[in-house]
């Protein structure tokens, strides 16, 4: 599935560079994130390691 946003150049190698596109299908504000959201993103952005973020998730489980 492509965002559509890819010029013709990175359209023939197949590959597209990650970039911002908004709020597409994401949470519409962020006072509607939980903290495993916010941690989950965190994560998949690369900003805390696997160890952190594992850490953090018993937590906020903990917590809960």
């Amino acid at each position: 599935m492509s965002c559509g946003c890819m010029n013709q150049s990175e359209k023939g190698n197949g590959r597209h560079s990650m970039h911002d596109h908004g709020n597409m299908g994401g949470k519409s504000d962020d006072s509607s994130m939980t903290a495993m959201d916010i941690l989950d993103i965190r994560y998949a952005k690369g900003e805390i390691s696997m160890e952190d973020y594992k850490s953090m998730k018993s937590e906020i489980a903990s917590r809960q």
